[in-house]
């Protein structure tokens, strides 16, 4: 089976969520497929919502309605546009207001004192 999700990409998310007993033998296969075509079936209808809205840019509202629409719950992730981020404003001494996400600090001492960190997969190439 090919497609745009490889069996890899599922045993790579699987792995970050602590699944570590995925049966071989094509689930990961087979669950790459499913995760595609449920992928085709939500961009499809939220681009009939941005078509019947006449707008020619597929917004986070159009892909929010498609979950809605096909009574999909988005589990463990936040509403596409509920939550917006807070900008914070930043007066500078000369020139035009600047504003900047809020960030939470970070304790370097704390993080580098961790024994273990997460490294992520290394990136691979290949010809299509």
């Amino acid at each position: 089976m090919s497609g745009i999700y490889h069996a890899d990409s599922i045993k790579d998310v699987a792995e970050s969520l602590i699944i570590s007993n995925l049966p071989e033998g094509g689930v990961a296969a087979m669950l790459a497929s499913d995760v595609e075509y449920h992928l085709h079936q939500i961009l499809e209808e939220a681009s009939r919502f941005a078509r019947h809205g006449k707008c020619t840019t597929l917004t986070t509202t159009d892909v929010d309605q498609a979950f809605r629409v096909l009574n999909i719950e988005a589990s463990g992730v936040r509403s596409l546009w509920a939550e917006c981020p807070s900008f914070k404003k930043a007066v500078p001494a000369v020139g035009p207001r600047v504003y900047a996400l809020q960030d939470e600090e970070i304790d370097f001492d704390k993080v580098v004192k961790e024994e273990e960190i997460p490294v992520p997969r290394a990136v691979s190439w290949t010809a299509h």
